[in-house]
């Protein structure tokens, strides 16, 4: 205890010279009374010290900021977009994908760090290093893709093979396979399963392009492709035995069921273009209701005369005792319906047709002659009410054939989709009606 008496007598040696400036010495006395205060001087003294080792000693125990450059790269190029993983200075998880040259940039506190490296497609790495080396470079090597097989069938609209088209597979819009000359089996194609917007386009001589998307679980898809649309020009030159019958309706009929109406002029002949394929037509008399059919084939670029001849002859029409085609179309309340919409028909093959005025009626049609053998009908149709078929009566001059139209009818909802099942503008729809060559909506 004498080094301990020691230091307690300049304790208080330096007390009592304190207390000559500064009146201390009642305030030691009365510590001194519960415990010494030089030993609580001694404990102040460890605190401020233990202090110091926390504030100062200890942060440089625990080494030095380090900043350090991560370098990540596959194949030898820099990987964009990697995440690297770290322990910060504050002890917390740290996160940063390298850069377009594939470099991360952070700092630790550690002499000896941890890096792990990530990417979707690619095997991660974790790596330990010493900071001070500054600079790390990590290498990331693609994982092994999948791959899924694919059949095409590429056909006609008559659902044969084209074997002369060629298909491009597009994987997330970069082109990546290409195949030509189609087998009787299709195109086969091997392509990885993190390509997440597959598409085909296909070609081939003749017909329009198509582009379509290969749906997810798809394993075989057929597509059609519609023949590029061809033109040739239609000459109708239309005769009775007098020579020139004049403004002759002509209907055609295409293949689909859809018609259209043409008119010679008054010279009895008229040019049109049309499509190229296979028609009908019904070619009906202004003047004696003589109804001519017949059929004919025309191709892209070609020019085809259609003679049309009539039997009849001025002098044999004039004497014949001529009925008309006429109609009055009304509802059950007997209001005369406007616009609706008569379609003729001899034996199922479309004639002409006739819209109702705001009195319910058509403008007659002559007919010099009704061959009984012949079956007339007349589709009758109007919006808002129901689709009627009639059986046609030859009437007399300023007679109508009456025909009432329920309000009603079904109504067909159509929503055209296209591969992508997004609506499909300005599709072409036809209906039909069994026994009756062309369409009735289009």
């Amino acid at each position: 205890m004498g080094i301990y008496s020691f230091f307690e007598d300049k304790w208080y040696s330096a007390i009592d010279i304190v207390d000559k400036v500064i009146p201390i010495g009642k305030t030691v006395d009365k510590v001194d009374e519960k415990v010494p205060s030089f030993i609580l001087f001694l404990a102040l003294i460890l605190i401020v010290i233990l202090l110091l080792l926390f504030t100062i000693v200890l942060p440089l125990s625990q080494g030095i900021e380090y900043d350090v450059e991560v370098v990540v790269l596959s194949n030898g190029l820099p990987l964009s977009g990697a995440k690297v993983e770290f322990f910060n200075c504050q002890d917390e998880d740290g996160r940063i994908l390298t850069n377009s040259s594939g470099v991360a940039e952070f700092s630790v506190c550690e002499k000896e760090a941890n890096v792990r490296v990530t990417k979707q497609g690619y095997n991660g790495v974790s790596k330990d290093f010493e900071p001070n080396s500054k600079r790390l470079v990590v290498t990331l090597s693609p994982q092994a893709k999948e791959e899924k097989t694919f059949t095409l069938l590429v056909k006609n609209n008559s659902k044969e093979i084209i074997t002369d088209a060629s298909v491009e597979l597009f994987c997330d819009n970069i082109l990546n396979k290409t195949k030509n000359n189609q087998s009787e089996n299709g195109f086969r194609f091997d392509f990885e399963f993190d390509c997440v917007f597959p598409q085909v386009k296909v070609k081939a001589a003749g017909y329009e392009e198509k582009t379509v998307t290969i749906l997810d679980g798809e394993e075989r898809k057929v597509i059609y492709l519609d023949e590029i649309i061809q033109k040739g020009t239609i000459i109708f030159n239309t005769t009775n035995p007098d020579g020139i019958e004049a403004n002759v309706e002509i209907i055609l009929t295409d293949e689909l069921g859809k018609a259209s109406t043409y008119f010679t002029d008054y010279s009895g002949n008229k040019d049109y273009e049309i499509e190229a394929g296979e028609y009908e037509y019904s070619a009906l008399s202004e003047n004696s209701g003589e109804v001519i059919t017949g059929d004919f084939e025309i191709l892209g670029g070609e020019r085809k005369t259609v003679n049309i001849a009539f039997t009849k002859t001025q002098d044999q029409i004039n004497a014949s005792d001529k009925k008309y085609f006429a109609f009055k179309v009304i509802d059950e309340t007997a209001k005369p319906i406007l616009f609706a919409k008569v379609r003729l028909y001899e034996n199922g093959k479309s004639i002409t047709f006739r819209d109702t005025r705001p009195n319910g009626k058509t403008n007659p049609i002559t007919k010099t002659d009704f061959d009984e053998s012949i079956s007339y009908k007349a589709i009758v149709t109007s919006n808002g009410h129901a689709l009627k078929i009639v059986d046609i009566v030859l009437q007399e001059k300023d007679a109508f054939q009456e025909i009432i139209l329920n309000k009603g009818g079904s109504k067909i909802n159509l929503t055209v989709v296209n591969d992508l099942y997004e609506s499909e503008k300005d599709a072409f729809v036809t209906l039909n009606i069994a026994g009756f060559n062309a369409s009735i909506y289009t």
